[in-house]
């Protein structure tokens, strides 16, 4: 039991980011004490710098291209967390025998309060510890509320934040806390495996992956879930790599 909690607790955090948007609990947004607003306004930079671009090929207006890919990006993020979220919940509901819709609205909903309530502590924090004033932290309540931040997760690194996301979601679904995680495990793992096959295949068809290379590698994502495929995994420095 243990094991489980601990790969929810690390798998949600990955989750989280594509069920939800909006706060950068990694303090990403601008005017963030210390240099996180620089890397906000190299950012901005970069998009004005291309939009700029574009609007010369084109000929036509610098802003309003840069409105157009900025709105351009917000729909493709949008739809791909649709998708996403649509497919994790219809593998959890598919175990638990629930309703896809109601879960989808369950995990999302548990997602928000959790990642809202991880926000105010950071907040609260900062606050006592001097490093934003009352005035900032309200403004970044206010752009969380607006979806002006990046999301990076919702950060459930402990066993107790990945109890509370299934117990959560449970009571708002009715069904057992343990079965909820198990569920919520399981789908992880199966779009985990899905996501690295995809990877493989397309390492192999490109020659920059041996069979052999990704059989090993399919072998230890099934002996550790989804370690088994990150950045070390099957990277061009990672151990398994030609």
């Amino acid at each position: 039991m243990r094991k489980k909690w601990i790969l929810i607790a690390l798998s949600v955090g990955l989750l989280a980011a594509a069920i939800t948007g909006g706060v950068a609990l990694a303090w990403g947004g601008p005017g963030w004490g210390g240099g996180h607003g620089w890397s906000h306004n190299r950012h901005a930079e970069q998009n004005t710098a291309l939009a700029a671009k574009v609007a010369a090929t084109l000929g036509t207006d610098a802003q309003a291209t840069a409105d157009a890919l900025t709105q351009a990006r917000q729909e493709l993020r949008q739809e791909a967390q649709d998708a996403y979220i649509q497919d994790f919940a219809g593998r959890v509901a598919a175990t638990l025998g629930t309703d896809a819709q109601a879960t989808a609205d369950a995990l999302t909903q548990v997602s928000n309060q959790m990642r809202t309530e991880a926000l105010e502590t950071k907040l609260q924090t900062a606050i006592e510890n001097g490093d934003i004033t009352e005035e900032r932290a309200q403004e970044i309540r206010d752009q969380a509320a607006s979806g002006q931040w990046r999301h990076k997760g919702i950060g459930l690194k402990s066993e107790s934040d990945a109890q509370e996301f299934a117990n959560r979601v449970g009571a708002i679904l009715n069904t057992d806390a343990d079965a909820t995680a198990t569920a919520i495990q399981q789908a992880i793992t199966g779009m985990n495996r899905d996501a690295l096959e995809t990877k493989l295949q397309s390492a192999v068809e490109s020659g920059h992956l041996t069979e052999e290379k990704a059989d090993t590698i399919r072998q230890n994502f099934e002996e550790n879930g989804w370690r088994g495929h990150g950045k070390r995994g099957h990277g061009r420095h990672g151990r398994h790599a030609r």
